[in-house]
């Protein structure tokens, strides 16, 4: 009884890691190519982002220092010029040159912020990169391994179904698989 209960056991022990080989290798090998670069691929496109999030925060830093001096630059200097000049404020409005004067200072600012977000978000990409690159490197691993319990559960099917058939026919009762396709029988799983 108790042999029986061990062949049993193992009967159900190749067909669980069987089953979940073919489950994951079904989920996972068509992911495979879409996840995991080629090495060229993979560090053009780090160094793109890597290059582009540095590029906008260059322009960043270089739209905050071009902001404070912004009254030395030539069309701006103009205005800065009438804003100091009481006569032309006088003539133009106080209020308005104010404005003027917010306005172009907050068109610089939003341009600042946008530039140190844009550097964000092409660092996020540059991680995600990063990240899926090992993901995908992690899944191709995974896949070879599943590969491998796979080729070996169908290497134990094959050598023992030519030795025992009732071996092949217990896998096929615990799986509740059928052993004909289409009413055609199947030599794979020792029918008669």
């Amino acid at each position: 009884m108790s042999i029986e209960r061990f062949n049993d056991d193992l009967i159900w022990e190749h067909n669980h890691s069987r089953n979940i080989a073919h489950k994951y290798l079904s989920l996972l090998e068509p992911r495979v190519p879409g996840l995991k670069k080629t090495k060229t691929k993979h560090w053009v496109h780090i160094s793109f982002f890597a290059f582009t999030e540095y590029l906008f925060y260059l322009l960043a830093i270089g739209g905050i220092y071009f902001t404070a001096t912004l009254h030395t630059q030539y069309p701006f200097s103009v205005l800065f010029k009438i804003y100091f000049d009481q006569k032309m404020k006088d003539k133009i409005g106080t209020a308005q040159t104010n404005d003027l004067a917010l306005a172009v200072y907050g068109v610089f600012v939003l341009c600042i912020v946008l530039f140190f977000f844009a550097g964000r978000m092409a660092g996020a990409l540059r991680k995600r990169q990063a990240a899926q690159q090992k993901t995908g490197a992690i899944v191709h691993e995974l896949v070879n391994e599943l590969g491998v319990i796979k080729f070996e559960a169908e290497a134990v099917e094959k050598r023992h179904g030519y030795e025992f058939p009732e071996f092949i026919k217990g896998l096929n009762a615990t799986t509740n698989k059928r052993e004909n396709v289409n009413d055609v029988p199947n030599p794979g799983f020792g029918a008669d």
